[in-house]
């Protein structure tokens, strides 16, 4: 998996490979089943500093990304680090 921080990582699928219809991103998701939900990369249409924008103006901060596919393969996964 990737060390690099999910923007790099999309907007490398983006201009590079272009091929982000071929990425889905899950992220948090409040009040979703297991509080989770996916995205496809095709539905993102800005990505900025901090955040996703997708296609029905809905902003996504970076910090609520869970995990990057690239097809089946997880190309990034947030790190869980334990204790407060």
């Amino acid at each position: 998996m990737s060390n690099y921080l999910p923007r790099d990582i999309l907007l490398r699928e983006r201009w590079s490979k272009d091929d982000l219809a071929r990425t889905s991103v899950e992220y948090v998701d409040r009040g979703a089943p297991a509080e989770r939900s996916v995205l496809s990369g095709a539905s993102i249409s800005h990505i900025g500093r901090s955040f996703l924008e997708i296609d029905d103006d809905k902003m996504i901060p970076f910090h609520r990304l869970t995990r990057i596919f690239f097809g089946d393969e997880c190309i990034w996964e947030r790190s869980i680090t334990g204790g407060h």
